[in-house]
């Protein structure tokens, strides 16, 4: 394999070949989710060589490229960036992966976490853009996150919706209500709906029925 890793831990050692194989140029998150499934591990997957990886469905480059990866001094810069941070990996090999992101068809084959997951972190979503966001997307990224962090509001946007039949839509939801008189309501658009306008209806209408449902059961 080349470079032997100075990072004698365990963990670290198994990170190395996770990040390493995410590096090679057209493994991408499908790619990456198939190689998994076929050998198990990253580590697996770059010790094979071209006829097992090709034999397993892999275009020929792409599978002379994992047979033949060599850049292992910038995954080693990126542990040391890993220990620096403080921060971690969290792959879809590990318990605490969030459940949600394996509806998805290209789930990511690890995260970049700083802290812990904890059981309300279910409810939670990313908001994902350009790096070369405009400064309308910025803005409507700046307001969907206060207004999700203000109201817990739950948004799903095309197809990571589990369910096929709501792929072509966008789903913004929320819970109202407490104890027995609760439920949730919702918006669903196109994947190209005003978020920010659907987003503050949902708030106001959510905030609508606690009134009511205070007046009448309170």
């Amino acid at each position: 394999m080349g470079v032997v890793s100075p990072v004698g831990d365990e963990r670290h050692e198994q990170w190395r070949y996770w990040l390493a194989l995410r590096r090679v140029r057209g493994v991408g998150n499908v790619t990456y989710r198939e190689l998994l499934e076929r050998f198990a591990t990253p580590q697996a997957v770059l010790a094979a060589s071209v006829a097992a990886l090709t034999a397993a469905g892999v275009h020929p480059e792409v599978a002379r490229a994992i047979a033949g990866f060599t850049h292992w001094a910038g995954v080693e810069a990126e542990l040391r960036r890993l220990r620096r941070l403080g921060a971690r990996l969290v792959t879809r090999a590990d318990d605490d992966y969030p459940v949600n992101l394996t509806h998805l068809h290209d789930p990511p084959p690890f995260l970049y976490v700083h802290g812990t997951f904890v059981p309300r972190d279910r409810l939670a979503i990313a908001i994902v853009g350009s790096r070369s966001a405009s400064a309308y997307g910025r803005g409507v990224a700046r307001d969907l996150a206060r207004g999700l962090a203000e109201r817990g509001v739950t948004i799903v946007i095309g197809r990571e919706h589990p369910d096929d039949s709501m792929r072509p839509f966008s789903l913004v939801a929320t819970r109202y209500g407490s104890g027995r008189q609760r439920g949730t309501l919702g918006v669903v658009g196109p994947t190209r709906l005003h978020y920010s306008r659907a987003v503050a209806m949902v708030r106001y209408l959510s905030s609508v029925m606690d009134e009511l449902l205070e007046i009448y059961f309170g």
